[in-house]
């Protein structure tokens, strides 16, 4: 009976004495109460209780019905859950990934019963586990998700650990890599597997370039025209590329069971001097910790050949620091020394000037035959441009031509300009520039012939040359004017040679009669010299005019021939003009007749009584031929040359056999070739001469096209 007359918030512990308050807003709303609360014993003590109110209608009274229950070992308990739970959810979400926990039943069920808050930056999803794996698995692309399925089955199956890697991608499009791990265990009936999602997206980056790095270094081993060589730090070779051989002399299998001083390679310096061990660059390589190039030295091949091997090198370093090996480039350089020794020959010996120059038109050497051309000690053209070596009138051409050489337009170019030499005189010279493609860069080599006297030479031959011409012109110019002048009043003396013939009988040989009759053929002579004097300077002037037609040789020919027939027949010798049908060249009329009467009139002048001069045509497959062949006295073959030259003939000076003015022929092949044509001559002493003239062909008139 102790707690009668006592208020119910006296029964409460003095930090709950808010629940009965909420108790009696409850009950007086005529809503039952229930409520777990901390109370106080008389004797100071306290306990939990599980407090439950109703109210009820007793005699028209409204009354409250309470029970206090003791659930202070439950509520211990439950408050002990909490707490852990607290912690627990405080650790996940302080581990660097997303903390889950999923749930596999025994009916085969599945899903996730936790995630941390970490989802959220990690793959841009919501920590929440009724959603959490469908929305995750949307993420997955589709050519993974089967792989993920997989895992999880093969994990629940065999109840091991789960762990997989997936490309993710996050609801704002970023891509990243999941590693995703669990270990199973039981908890009841359920096999629970605890695990994390970790961003290993870095890593995977990392992987892959370290992945295309060693493709790259294997594809370089591969491809390399030197052999590329790895040792370990006991200079032991650990790999060596497929150009081992090429290099070494030996398989690669065979490289990797030797050190690098070991006694077969019998390395030496490139005079053949022993190296001791710690100077090889191998060995300097370690010693320094420092990369070095281009050191060269010879060794010996297992057949005995002596090779020259360029080496460069760089010392290999492992996560730590320190120097775990090296790696070598080795270059056979054999032959590219053969060469440049030889070259080196050449270059100092050549009586040619020869630079070698950079990209700028730096000269870096040059040969002793140009440091004398251009007035300089040894040794004084190096660093010099070839700009200040060059006159500045030709510097343009040459800068031009070097820039585009330089750019790769041109592989080489020829020059001929002025140089300057140290003194100030100037030269001219042959100039011929190429590139040389060398491992560290491009090589200029310029190569310089002194021809100051050549041109000089030219020029006075180009001076004498207009000089001739105009010479040459001054005489058709004259040959011209005193032909004319001296035909006038040689035509009147013909004409009166003719009429004082023609009134004296045929048959009186007196004075007057003889003496017109060599004033008629002296005066014929003079004037057939005039007309050859006077065709030759129009030809030579270019004041001959030839109208190429279709003409009938064999008709011409024949036309030419009864112009001689009488001549023929008074010096005793048989003339035969062409037969057959007509053969169509192209030819001047008037040329045709100049040629026939000039090789007629050679001919039978050449022919002795009872010799035989025969005129032919004929046509060939793109030219029509026309010969006038005797049986005179012929000549030697080699004088055949001087032949056509005007002046010229068989006989020559005063007491010459035969008349004639040597015009004739020189005439005839100028007419010819003006004509498009081409005359020669087979001849031979004692036995007579055959001259062949060829014209272009043509169809006959009627079959020409309008």
């Amino acid at each position: 009976g102790g707690l009668i007359g006592e208020s119910v918030a006296a029964l409460h512990a003095p930090e709950d004495t808010g629940v009965a308050q909420r108790m009696l807003e409850a009950l007086r709303a005529g809503v039952p109460f229930r409520a777990v609360s901390k109370y106080e014993q008389v004797d100071g003590t306290t306990f939990w209780g599980e407090f439950s109110a109703t109210v009820s209608e007793i005699e028209d009274e409204t009354v409250a019905r309470t029970m206090i229950r003791d659930v202070t070992d439950r509520w211990e308990v439950e408050a002990t859950l909490r707490a852990r739970e607290s912690q627990l959810r405080g650790i996940a979400n302080s581990v660097p990934g997303v903390v889950f926990q999923f749930v596999v039943s025994p009916d085969g069920t599945y899903g996730f019963d936790f995630i941390s808050e970490r989802a959220e930056d990690i793959m841009g999803l919501p920590p929440d586990p009724d959603t959490f794996f469908e929305r995750g698995a949307n993420r997955v692309p589709d050519l993974h998700q089967e792989e993920i399925v997989n895992s999880i089955e093969a994990a629940v199956d065999e109840e091991t650990v789960w762990r997989v890697k997936t490309p993710f991608v996050k609801p704002s499009g970023e891509k990243i890599w999941i590693l995703a791990t669990a270990t199973p265990e039981y908890r009841g009936d359920d096999l629970v597997f605890n695990g994390v999602f970790l961003d290993i997206t870095d890593q995977k980056e990392a992987e892959e370039a370290l992945r295309e790095e060693r493709d790259l270094l294997d594809r370089i081993f591969e491809v390399s025209p030197a052999a590329i060589v790895v040792l370990d730090r006991n200079g032991n070779f650990v790999r060596a590329s497929e150009q081992a051989k090429a290099v070494l002399g030996i398989e690669k299998e065979e490289v990797t069971q030797r050190a690098f001083n070991d006694a077969d390679w019998d390395i030496t310096t490139p005079k053949g001097e022993p190296i001791p061990d710690e100077e090889l660059p191998f060995a300097r390589v370690f010693a320094t910790e420092e990369p070095l190039y281009n050191v060269e030295h010879a060794i010996r091949w297992p057949d005995g050949q002596r090779r020259l091997l360029s080496a460069s090198g760089a010392p290999l370093r492992g996560d730590d620091g320190e120097v775990e090996g090296a790696v070598f480039h080795l270059e056979d350089i054999t032959e590219r020394r053969e060469i440049e020794h030889r070259f080196r020959g050449v270059f100092e010996n050549a009586g040619l000037g020869i630079a070698l120059l950079d990209e700028t038109g730096t000269i870096l050497e040059a040969n002793p035959a140009l440091e004398s051309m251009l007035g300089y000690e040894p040794g004084g053209l190096r660093h010099c441009s070839f700009a200040e070596l060059t006159h500045p009138e030709d510097l343009e051409a040459d800068q031009q031509r070097f820039d585009e050489l330089t750019a790769g337009a041109r592989d080489e170019y020829q020059l001929e300009k002025r140089y300057v030499r140290r003194n100030g005189e100037t030269f001219w010279a042959h100039l011929t520039v190429s590139r040389r493609e060398l491992p560290d860069g491009v090589q200029v080599v310029g190569m310089i012939e002194n021809i100051d006297e050549r041109k000089r030479q030219k020029e006075q031959l180009r001076k004498a040359k207009e000089e001739a011409e105009r010479m040459n012109r001054l005489k058709s110019a004259f040959l011209a004017n005193m032909s004319h002048e001296i035909r006038t009043p040689l035509t009147a003396i013909l004409g009166f040679a003719e009429i004082i013939g023609d009134d004296v009988d045929d048959g009186d040989e007196g004075t007057i009669p003889r003496c017109a009759r060599r004033i008629g053929k002296s005066g014929r002579r003079l004037l057939e010299t005039l007309d050859g004097v006077l065709n030759l300077s129009r030809l030579e002037a270019g004041e001959m005019d030839l109208a190429v037609a279709p003409v009938d040789l064999t008709a011409e020919a024949g036309e030419g021939g009864e112009q001689f027939e009488l001549q023929a027949e008074q010096e005793g010798i048989t003339l035969q003009g062409p037969t057959g049908a007509p053969v169509w060249g192209r030819a001047d009329e008037g040329g045709l007749q100049v040629v026939l009467r000039n090789l007629l009139s050679n001919a039978i002048k050449y022919t002795e009584a009872g010799g035989r001069v025969t005129v032919r045509t004929q046509t060939e497959e793109e030219t029509v031929v026309l010969t006038v062949e005797d049986t005179g006295i012929g000549m030697d073959p080699e004088a055949t040359d001087e032949l056509f030259q005007a002046f010229t003939q068989a006989s020559e000076g005063i007491g010459r056999e035969y008349e004639g003015t040597g015009l004739g022929l020189a005439v005839t092949r100028r007419v010819v070739e003006q004509m498009g044509g081409k005359i020669t001559v087979e001849t031979e002493a004692g036995v007579g001469s055959c001259f062949t003239v060829r014209l272009p062909r043509v169809d006959a008139p009627e079959t020409i096209d309008d």
